[in-house]
This record gives structure tokens, C-alpha cells and sequence, in this order.
């Protein structure tokens, strides 16, 4: 395990990885992750000459969790952000993020282009629609289904105490239900919560671990979850709509610096809305932005589940950019 050290930014204290020296790359993790979702590409990159920074963002692993829903606004994670970045006395920094932590990457190189040289976004796509994620995603299926998981997520308690009541359970269907190793072709109509059901009998167990998952992988992330549970990361989600609202003046920005994405091959991203279609226009809308790399075999979890490649695709990136 990487030695942390505690960094004191907008109100709350992240815990962060930081080795290594040279150019400052940072990397932000998704829901329900950590910075330890980074385990694989933190060497290699510190070996190519390259200083990381690997934050448990708010009200993750090892850093402070606001009581309050309203604590956990992209206005407040990419104020934490921005406080890291400080903290490392350099003017600007590479930027990748992947899942929400693609989002908070995506939404820091928009409102501050000054403090990024470079954003990558893996499963994330970058923009903001006309309307929110939650509304958009309402129109993906008829009520009469069930309630997509977005909604579902939205009023506290009910999810969270599903999720904590057994965590290993919840992160095992979780990280193996949304991976290229899960054979089934209906996972997005499992995010679909019926009247009587949980969303957590909506995934199965897996018959054992992927191979791209350690028993001591999931144990790591069992301790994390099980020490404070899942609300404070869940908030994220409630302030969705709230988000829309707070990105307004940003909408339709086009970003100056080099820019790249990365989604799985059978990534659940792949059929969130708008998503196909924003693909072939990115390298348009934005100067210097990369066609999008679509990772073979993977799902959700690319920078785990395809480690090699994906650490190969970063470093090719971060290269391209010091030449």
C-alpha cells in the first residue's frame, strides 16, 4: 500500500497518494471506489518521470465526509481540487479521471483551463446536456418498469442502507456485475428497480472473483466502505440536478487543451443518454481533443480491468503532450 499523506483544501482534509517527481499528474477515482482503483498505473507512471497525485476525493476511503447532502456539489469537489493543485506549487497539471472522478476532471479543465495542461476522462464522457443526467436517464424506460437507478439514488437512506447491510456482498456483484467478465447482455435493465424490490437483489454474486480482482483487491475496498458506508459517496448522486444548474455558464464551452477519452468495450456508459452520439463529435467541438479509444474486453472498471493497455494509452497521452 502507498504511503498518504493529508492535505487541508476548501473545509475538508483528502487523503492522498503523492509520489514520485516530475510533471504533476492527477488521478481521481469513481464510485464506489478509491485511489487505490489506481494501483496499477501509479508505478509506471512515477517510473516514466512522472510526480501522482491520487486523492480519496470527498467523502471516499480515507477523507472527510461532510454531514450535509449539499457538501458534495461539483462546485465542491473541483474547489477541493483546485486546493490540491496549489498544494503542489505547479501552475498546471495532467488530469484523468475515471467515472465520477471523470466528471470532476471533465468539469475542472471547463471552469479552470488555467490549472490543466491535459484531461483525460475514462468512462466519462465529457459535457453537459440539456438537462440533467437524472431527467435524461427518467425518459430511458417506461415508469411502469421500474425506477432507473439515478432516481433511485436520490432519497437518502434507502439505497445506502441496502448497500451497508453486507458490504462485501454490495462491492462483489457491484465490481463484477458492471465488468467485461459478467456474461449477461441485460445489465442496463438490471439498474432498474421494481415497486418491491432493492437494487441490490438486482445484481447476482459472482461464481468467483474476476481475474482482474484479488481477494485482497476486494477486501481493501470492503475496509473502506465498512468503516463509514456508502451515503457520504452516494451524495454525489444527489446533487445531480444541482450540478446542471451550477455548470449553466459553462454549457457548450470548448476546451483549448489536449483532451482524450477512454470508455470499455462493454462499458454500461456506452448506452447512458446522448452518449453514442456525442462520440464522433468530440475531436470537433474541441480543438485538440483525440478520437475516443474503446478498451476491447472491458467494462466499467477499465483502468483495473485492462491495466496494461490503459496505463500504455496514459503514458502515450502525457508524452504527446511533453514533446
Amino acid at each position: 500500500m502507498d504511503k498518504r499523506k493529508r492535505i487541508f483544501t476548501n473545509g475538508v482534509e483528502l487523503s492522498v497518494i503523492d509520489k514520485g517527481t516530475g510533471p504533476v499528474v492527477l488521478l481521481l477515482h469513481g464510485f464506489p471506489e478509491t485511489a487505490y482503483s489506481w494501483r496499477h498505473q501509479i508505478d509506471p507512471l512515477v517510473e516514466s518521470g512522472y510526480r501522482v497525485i491520487a486523492p480519496d476525493l470527498r467523502g471516499f476511503g480515507e477523507s472527510s465526509r461532510p454531514a450535509s447532502v449539499d457538501a458534495y456539489s461539483i462546485a465542491h469537489y473541483v474547489g477541493d481540487i483546485v486546493g490540491l493543485i496549489t498544494s503542489t506549487g505547479e501552475q498546471s497539471v495532467a488530469v484523468i479521471g475515471h467515472d465520477w472522478g471523470g466528471q470532476c476532471a471533465w468539469d475542472l479543465a471547463t471552469m479552470r483551463p488555467d490549472l490543466v495542461r491535459a484531461v483525460m476522462g475514462i468512462s466519462a464522457p465529457p459535457g453537459r446536456g440539456e438537462e440533467s443526467f437524472v431527467k435524461a436517464s427518467e425518459k430511458m424506460f417506461d415508469p411502469e418498469e421500474g425506477t432507473f437507478y439515478l432516481t433511485y439514488f436520490q432519497e437518502p437512506g434507502v439505497v445506502d442502507a441496502e448497500f451497508d447491510q453486507d458490504v462485501r456482498r454490495t462491492l462483489s456483484r457491484m465490481l463484477y456485475g458492471l465488468s467485461g467478465d459478467n456474461p449477461a447482455d441485460d445489465v442496463m435493465t438490471r439498474f432498474l428497480v421494481r415497486p418491491g424490490e432493492r437494487m441490490i437483489d438486482r445484481w447476482e454474486d459472482p461464481e468467483e472473483l474476476p481475474s482482474w480482482l484479488t481477494e485482497e483487491d476486494l477486501e481493501i475496498y470492503v475496509r473502506a466502505y465498512q468503516s463509514h458506508g456508502f451515503t457520504s459517496g452516494l451524495n454525489f448522486y444527489r446533487n445531480l440536478d444541482r450540478n446542471w444548474e451550477i455548470t449553466a455558464p459553462f454549457h457548450g464551452m470548448r476546451l483549448p487543451m489536449p483532451a482524450m477519452l477512454l470508455l470499455g468495450e462493454h462499458d454500461v456508459v456506452l448506452d447512458m443518454p446522448g452518449v453514442q452520439e456525442a462520440l464522433p463529435v468530440l475531436s470537433k467541438l474541441h480543438a485538440n481533443f483525440r478520437e475516443p479509444v474503446i478498451v476491447q474486453g472491458s467494462g466499467h472498471w477499465v483502468q483495473q480491468e485492462k491495466p496494461d493497455f490503459v496505463t500504455g494509452q496514459i503514458l502515450d497521452f502525457l508524452r504527446s503532450i511533453d514533446d
